[in-house]
């Protein structure tokens, strides 16, 4: 029912140049969901995927980041029309990455009125896409070997059950696809969805692109796999995480408050836990390159290690691997996104 009185209290207000959201949620939208609603997994993908468009206005109007400021009316007209054109189901993988990307999005900790606006306005461009592009093939292969690692896929359900309490995780991960798509921002590298991992090909040939030119094209595409294997944990970890809880609006932050007892002002979410259980840390795969001390040699072996181990995980050395921190502030929620703004601002 959200989405419904959505559409109609924007269409009575498509005309102003502004919108009041906090209207809209303490006259209507408080009482149709005063709570966050969760969205069980034990249906079909369809059905999952159609409840996320009542979830998506009902995280906006439990999200005092989104809700403080007055909206740019015009900048809402794609979300609104995604959200007419699937009011009697989604008809297309290109609505439901749509959907299942503003699940997330709307749970995010933005500052900036304007990236909130921009955001919805650019999601139609949003597309699955099955076009070729540079080291497509290398990075599905590699995809599919992180999935068949025991090793890996136990390390993930080890992260998860530390955070969720749960004692017995069965999750098939070779129920996983990779979806490569389009879009506007190539700062969006990916985020996690039902069944599957989305990957932003802009943001493929975006990192590409700032890997110093002292590398050959064989040592970047390494470089590109270090950082691809990063981002497929870390989504992956959101996928497990939620199918563990049945909960796909579920929040890791959250969970991490609760059972590692830290300060609320403290964001910390799975993916980055999940990044930190094989890499120790949080690592800026574009700076660590640029840095002198940076050993390529150590993380392709080591990634090689990682991903052939039948026994046991190998340890990485963060000080002899010569990378430097990602100290970006955590404000998404299973989306992987760099502090690279300009396009979208």
């Amino acid at each position: 029912m959200a989405a419904k009185y959505f559409i109609n209290y924007y269409e009575e207000n498509s005309k102003c140049h502004e919108f009041d959201f906090k209207i809209f949620r303490d006259n209507i939208l408080i009482q149709l969901s005063p709570n966050k609603i969760p969205i069980s997994l034990s249906n079909s993908i369809e059905e999952t995927v159609f409840q996320f468009r009542n979830v998506i206005v009902s995280n906006m109007g439990l999200n005092p980041f989104f809700y403080k400021d007055h909206h740019c009316t015009s900048q809402y007209k794609n979300f609104c029309q995604l959200l007419i054109e699937t009011q009697n189901g989604v008809q297309n993988k290109n609505q439901a990455a749509q959907l299942t990307l503003l699940v997330h999005f709307s749970k995010s900790l933005i500052e900036l009125k304007t990236m909130w606006d921009n955001f919805f306005d650019i999601i139609s461009s949003l597309n699955i896409t099955s076009e070729e592009f540079i080291f497509k093939k290398d990075l599905e292969v590699l995809f599919k070997k992180i999935n068949l690692n025991r090793n890996i896929n136990e390390k993930i359900c080890q992260v998860v059950m530390s955070l969720t309490g749960v004692k017995e995780l069965i999750f098939d991960f070779n129920l996983l696809s990779l979806n490569f798509f389009k879009m506007y921002s190539s700062a969006l590298n990916g985020f996690a969805g039902v069944n599957n991992v989305f990957v932003g090909i802009k943001s493929i040939e975006r990192f590409v692109s700032e890997l110093p030119d002292k590398f050959t094209e064989d040592q970047k595409n390494n470089i590109l796999k270090i950082n691809f294997t990063r981002l497929v944990i870390h989504e992956t970890c959101h996928i497990v995480l939620r199918k563990a809880l049945n909960n796909f609006n579920a929040s890791s932050p959250e969970l991490i408050r609760k059972e590692m007892e830290v300060e609320s002002s403290t964001i910390i979410e799975a993916g980055v836990l999940a990044e930190k259980a094989f890499f120790v840390e949080r690592i800026d795969w574009i700076l660590s390159s640029r840095m002198s001390q940076f050993d390529l040699n150590y993380c392709i072996e080591f990634l090689n290690n990682l991903l052939n181990a039948t026994d046991q995980l190998p340890q990485f050395d963060f000080i002899q691997s010569g990378c430097v921190l990602n100290t970006r502030k955590l404000i998404y929620m299973a989306i992987d996104f760099d502090d690279d703004y300009e396009e979208i601002e």
